[in-house]
């Protein structure tokens, strides 16, 4: 279990809810402080200076996305390593 700090909540990322994963990062469940019925996907980005750029971009679009067949942008934060996507969870 890992303990993700934002602005706003504490995220509890299960690193054994392990959904999938794509190039550049690794999906996980997690849920929000002692809400346990509400996921939340958390993709995980391992901080790559040359790689910002794609990163930062992602952030920017998926923040001006509001629609009802897309997944929503809940949250990002910014650990020591990595950067966390927090994405509403679709199962």
């Amino acid at each position: 279990m890992e303990i993700l700090l934002s602005g706003k909540f504490r995220y509890f990322l299960d690193t054994k809810s392990y959904i999938g994963e794509g190039s550049n990062a690794r999906i996980f469940k997690a849920f929000r402080d002692n809400q346990k019925d509400q996921l939340f996907a958390v993709k995980k980005l391992d901080l790559d200076h040359n790689k910002w750029k794609h990163i930062d971009a992602e952030i920017e679009i998926h923040s001006k996305l509001f629609h009802p067949n897309i997944i929503r942008l809940v949250d990002t934060i910014e650990g020591e390593n990595s950067i966390y996507l927090v994405f509403e969870f679709a199962s």
